[in-house]
């Protein structure tokens, strides 16, 4: 190339005298113009390349925005502001399968670094990050780096959060009270909750609250879900203990109508705040089909709370009970994160005989009037403790493990006891697992629009035209 240009730079020289008259021609001026313009158009084709590259954007066309990073990865990468690298260690035709799910973080976060390693091609580096399989993806920063094998996006995203804390944050379980058993692979058992518990980068321990003094202050969370037996006076001092340290509860109570069994539990929840009720809510407009309203489906949630704020879900909660607003000190912050319908359509009832026959009716003189509470949050300003209470444990239970949207209440309200920002739970079951709830007024509608109204509408529309076509 060197002796190339020289060579013709002293043809130019030598021939001077010949070229000169091309020079001033039209024909050369027009090629400076147009290789001017060409270079021009060029450079700005370059930085429009560059600029895009570095600060991409796409649109997701797809029905369950399934090419697109949820609103809470989106959340944590807008919040993190150390420097990020990726690498994957696949084989080379692995690698386009992975990098289109590693390329939706660049879009989000543009200073992201993505490196891609061939395991066949640069063993040094396998063997520097000890490399064991192929699609291993690490997400580094300095001399931190977190690893994972799955791929998808709850792994990597939480490979990117355990990056900016030192500890993984510890939840004690409480156990001994016939609480769902997060061992119990069987349909009414917690193994499906402990699993996402444990993949949402949650060190969590079982307790039993007898055998301990006191709650120590490394435990960010107690969880008390659903006991079916009595408290020992001993186990609720522990448990009032640490809430005036500024201790975080995630508690549930379901109903009992045949008798109440934890009614000292209920004493210490309405004494931080939340009443918890022994009554069956009851939900003739918003509830799953069949049930006759005594599983009432949540899809309208407070707007103002940080657990709810923007949650658009579907959750249901089977044989729910009432929770309310207790009396609270000045100061404290209680909010309803989700309510049943107005009366007369939902109210508490508290006779099981007619659970039992199944003649639900609202008697004014035992039942509560709705709209009834069913989760509520509260925050006390002394002691800075936080209690969120719901009024059904079991719609966590493995039964419903492809009722995505259940469990992704359970962990909001988790993250937000835990004060753990960036830290986020989500896409839980497959999207086309997923079952939609039609109540029993929307099946009504939909009867009267598809067989009634439509074809009637159709068929006035079609005798009308061809009256006019008769009359032409």
């Amino acid at each position: 190339s060197v002796f190339n240009l020289a060579f013709t730079g002293m043809m130019i020289i030598w021939d001077r005298e010949n070229l000169k008259g091309f020079y001033a021609s039209s024909q050369f001026k027009g090629l400076t113009q147009a290789s001017a313009s060409a270079a021009l158009v060029l450079a700005i084709l370059g930085l429009v390349n560059y600029l895009s590259y570095k600060n991409p954007v796409s649109f997701d066309l797809s029905a369950f925005k399934t090419n697109t990073l949820t609103k809470e990865s989106k959340e944590i990468l807008r919040k993190i502001d150390i420097p990020i690298t990726i690498k994957v260690f696949a084989r080379k035709n692995e690698l386009g399968v992975i990098r289109a799910l590693i390329d939706l973080y660049r879009y989000e976060k543009n200073d992201i670094a993505i490196e891609l390693v061939d395991v066949e091609l640069q063993p040094g580096l396998v063997a520097k990050y000890q490399i064991e399989r192929s699609g291993t993806i690490i997400a580094e920063s300095g001399e931190r780096h977190q690893r994972t094998n799955e791929l998808s996006e709850l792994a990597i995203t939480n490979a990117i959060v355990k990056l900016t804390r030192d500890s993984d944050p510890q939840i004690y379980y409480v156990t001994g009270h016939g609480e769902v058993s997060l061992g119990l692979k069987e349909n009414r058992g917690g193994t499906f909750l402990k699993g996402l518990i444990q993949k949402s980068s949650f060190e969590l321990k079982e307790v039993v609250l007898s055998s301990i003094k006191k709650i120590p202050k490394k435990v960010k969370t107690l969880i008390i879900w659903g006991p079916k037996t009595a408290f020992l006076k001993g186990e609720l001092e522990v448990v009032e203990a640490y809430l005036q340290s500024g201790g975080r509860l995630l508690a549930a109570i379901d109903p009992n109508l045949n008798g109440e069994s934890v009614t000292h539990f209920r004493h210490l929840l309405r004494k931080w705040g939340i009443k918890v009720e022994n009554q069956l809510v009851v939900d003739r407009i918003k509830h799953v089909n069949g049930s006759d309203g005594t599983v009432p489906i949540i899809n309208a949630f407070s707007p103002y709370h940080a657990i709810t704020k923007g949650l658009k879900s579907q959750v249901f909660l089977p044989l729910t009970t009432a929770v309310n607003k207790a009396v609270i000190e000045e100061g404290d912050k209680f909010e309803m994160l989700a309510s049943s319908s107005a009366f007369p359509a939902s109210w508490g009832d508290t006779d099981p005989a007619e659970v039992v026959k199944g003649t639900l009716s609202f008697d004014p003189l035992k039942d509560l009037k709705g709209p009834i509470g069913l989760v509520a949050a509260i925050t006390k300003k002394a002691s800075k403790a936080k209690i969120v209470a719901f009024g059904n444990s079991t719609f966590v239970i493995n039964s419903y493990q492809k009722f995505g949207k259940n469990f992704q209440f359970f962990l909001k309200s988790l993250v937000w006891l835990m004060e753990d920002n960036p830290l986020k739970s989500f896409n839980l079951p497959v999207l086309k697992e997923e079952p939609v709830f039609i109540s029993g007024p929307q099946i009504g509608l939909i009867f009267y629009l598809a067989v009634i109204i439509t074809p009637l509408t159709l068929f006035s529309t079609s005798f009308v035209f061809y009256r006019r076509r008769r009359k032409l």
